[in-house]
């Protein structure tokens, strides 16, 4: 008999800077993959994704304006429905990145597993630990179940 598929968390973000290294420390052990190295066919594989970026000049990085970029029309159809977390990190305000990410998002019918993680300034223990629960419910998206709080 055939072998179910696996099923697959996919961890896209924006190149590192500033404290992004310790915030990724704390998601990744996941799937990992570089915002500008990710494709359409990487998405539509995908059973859930979680998205990373910084907040620069109050919009989302362009690594990930890029990636959304290449795979919105590609993907607009076949991936509605498509279970996502993200986080998102500033050094002053998050707010014009987490406006454009449920823009772009919405626009393509991808399903939130709960409110962004946002951390401005230096990453904290708190910041950490959603991250975890964070990482914990988009790999319960992508296993079909729902993470227990």
């Amino acid at each position: 008999s055939p072998t179910p598929a696996t099923p697959r968390a996919s961890v896209w973000r924006s190149p590192p800077h500033g404290s992004e290294p310790a915030l990724g420390r704390a998601i990744y052990g996941r799937m990992l993959m570089l915002a500008l190295g990710a494709g359409a066919h990487d998405v539509l594989s995908a059973d859930a994704v979680l998205l990373g970026t910084p907040a620069n000049i109050g919009y989302l990085s362009g690594a990930m304006k890029h990636f959304f970029d290449q795979i919105y029309y590609p993907c607009l159809e076949q991936t509605r429905g498509l279970p996502f977390g993200a986080y998102l990190h500033g050094n002053d305000d998050t707010a014009g990145a987490q406006r454009a990410l449920g823009t772009i998002t919405t626009g393509m019918g991808w399903l939130e597993v709960r409110p962004a993680v946002t951390v401005v300034g230096e990453p904290d223990p708190d910041d950490r630990e959603q991250l975890n629960d964070l990482a914990g419910m988009v790999a319960a998206a992508a296993l079909g179940t729902s993470a227990a709080t």
